[in-house]
């Protein structure tokens, strides 16, 4: 698996959670997965496949019961209905939240993908069936609002020289573009 790849997401998942969740969060050690492990008791997932010409990969964010009330108390007001469909699409959005600005910081590194939308699960003991063929990584969470963990799954070549060379020029352009405040003709 490479780092360079599974970084932008877990920066991408402690901002969100934090910035959004108000959760505080504490990543443990990455474990590796095998493919017809389950989630343990009742979850609710958002994968994610993300699907380029060179490589693949899904991502997963995988929450129990526990947390999930703590990130609906949190981000809801108290008056919204807290029924579980309201759940599932509040993982549907924190998974988008990610995965777009994770997206985001891939592109800069090389990485060119199309997301797909989530898929949301709902259930006990299922398996999570990642598009890409890799080896699934996971990374348990501890947070105050209860542990929870991430996905990761990649398959393909790391990102070429020329690749990162072009990420490297089109981030550099949009830095200088963004630097300017007026432009002058």
């Amino acid at each position: 698996m490479q780092l360079n790849f599974v970084n932008p997401v877990l920066n991408s998942c402690n901002f969100v959670l934090r910035s959004v969740a108000g959760l505080q969060l504490q990543a443990g050690k990455p474990l590796r997965r095998m493919p017809e492990d389950t989630v343990s008791g009742r979850c609710i997932t958002g994968l994610i496949s993300m699907q380029g010409a060179k490589r693949r990969a899904s991502l997963a964010i995988v929450f129990g019961d526990t947390v999930m009330r703590n990130i609906v108390e949190e981000m809801l007001p108290k008056d919204v209905d807290r029924s579980t469909g309201v759940s599932i699409d509040l993982v549907g959005e924190i998974s988008n939240m990610i995965l777009g600005r994770a997206k985001s910081e891939l592109e800069d590194q090389g990485y060119n993908f199309q997301m797909s939308l989530p898929t949301m699960m709902i259930g006990h003991d299922y398996v999570v069936p990642h598009s890409a063929k890799g080896l699934i990584m996971q990374i348990p969470y501890a947070s105050s609002g209860g542990p929870f963990y991430v996905e990761v799954c990649f398959d393909g070549a790391p990102v070429s020289e020329s690749e990162a060379k072009a990420a490297a020029m089109r981030v550099a352009a949009r830095d200088g573009a963004e630097s300017k405040d007026v432009e002058l003709f």
